[in-house]
C-alpha cells in the first residue's frame, strides 16, 4: 500500500511539474508576443521621394516616429532647419558618411538639437549655424539632462 501511495505522490508531482512548465512557457510566449517592440527599428531620412514607412524628408519627423533605443539615419545633404530637431528618447542619429557630407544648418533663427534627458548618440554631423537664444545656451547642441554622445561632429558658427 505504501508502493502505490509513492507511485500516485510521484505522478501527482510530475503532472504539477509539467503544469508548471507549460505555464512558464506560456508566459514567457505572451511577454514576448505582447511586448511592443521587441528589436530596434532604423528610420531613414533622406530629401528625394515621398515620406512613406520609415522613411522621411526631414530629421524631426524620423525623431517623432522613432521609439526608444532606434537608430535613425540620414543622408547625405544639408538640412536647413525652420525649428530645433527636439529628442526626448533614446536614440542614435547618424549620418550616412561624414560630417563634411552630412549638415544640419540653424539658419542662425533656432539652436540645432535639443537634446532632452535620455541617453542620445549623435554621430557624423556638421552642426552649424545654431542660434542658443538671449541666453546663448547651445546653439548647436543643447544638453538638458543625461549627457549625450557626440561623435565624429563638427560643430561651428
Amino acid at each position: 500500500m505504501t508502493f502505490e501511495t509513492t507511485n500516485v505522490d510521484s505522478e501527482k508531482r510530475k503532472t504539477k511539474m509539467k503544469t508548471k512548465q507549460i505555464l512558464i512557457i506560456a508566459i514567457i510566449l505572451l511577454t514576448i508576443f505582447t511586448s511592443q517592440k521587441i528589436f530596434a527599428a532604423t528610420y531613414y531620412v533622406g530629401t528625394a521621394g515621398t515620406p512613406s514607412g520609415n522613411y522621411f524628408t526631414d530629421i524631426q519627423s524620423a525623431v517623432d516616429a522613432a521609439s526608444g533605443i532606434d537608430t535613425v539615419i540620414v543622408s547625405n545633404v544639408t538640412y536647413v532647419l525652420s525649428s530645433d530637431i527636439d529628442v526626448d528618447k533614446i536614440l542614435t542619429i547618424q549620418s550616412v558618411t561624414r560630417p563634411e557630407n552630412t549638415i544640419v544648418d540653424g539658419n542662425n533663427s533656432d539652436r540645432c538639437f535639443d537634446l532632452q534627458d535620455y541617453q542620445i548618440i549623435i554621430s557624423g554631423f556638421t552642426i552649424t549655424n545654431g542660434n542658443g537664444g538671449s541666453g546663448n545656451d547651445g546653439g548647436g547642441v543643447y544638453c538638458s539632462g543625461e549627457t549625450p554622445v557626440i561623435t565624429n561632429c563638427t560643430i561651428s558658427g
